[in-house]
């Protein structure tokens, strides 16, 4: 009766450690979904609804520099992308398949601001075939990301004709 008891104990405890390993997987899990809700919820920047938008210098695709003052006049979405995010290119996509897409969101113009240098900017706008229609500018010396707190991609911001800021979204294509 000795080594049944033995053996049984032995049992107990080995199935008291899987199932301590199996919480601890759990409650490890857990924590990624609940930080990953957490930075759904977060603003894609620090900009605030009615500020008046900062202005950062940019850089076009030829190597002009200009800044994001240039727009002012005009209801305007600055669509922030990386060449390095796979939901960028998405979005870029996205809006390459729809030539109705500024009628249909009730915009004058779509800026594209790309947070890299030329070289990628031009490689990712060639990879999504994305229209000569609207202007694709960079910003090689982030001044998005410490003038607006850019901390996510794709972002859009969408401001009014004086450049006050309507709305910014964290852009998501299906």
């Amino acid at each position: 009766m000795t080594g049944l008891w033995l053996i049984s104990y032995i049992a107990l405890w080995i199935l008291f450690l899987l199932t301590g390993i199996a919480l601890l997987s759990v409650f490890y899990h857990l924590g990624i979904v609940y930080n990953r809700i957490e930075n759904v919820h977060t603003p894609p920047t620090n900009l605030k609804a009615g500020e008046t938008l900062p202005e950062i210098a940019l850089k076009t695709l030829a190597g002009s520099h200009t800044k994001s003052s240039q727009f002012r006049g005009a209801q305007t979405a600055f669509l922030v992308v990386s060449p390095r995010c796979s939901g960028c290119l998405n979005v870029l996509k996205t809006i390459a398949g729809n030539e109705r897409f500024l009628e249909e969101s009730a915009l004058e113009q779509l800026v594209i601001v790309s947070v890299s240098d030329v070289p990628s900017t031009l490689e990712m706008i060639e990879q999504t075939q994305f229209p000569e229609i609207y202007p694709v500018l960079t910003d090689t010396n982030n001044s998005a990301e410490k003038a607006w707190g850019i901390n996510t991609t794709p972002v859009i911001i969408e401001v009014t004709s004086d450049l006050k800021i309507s709305r910014q979204t964290l852009f998501v294509s299906n």
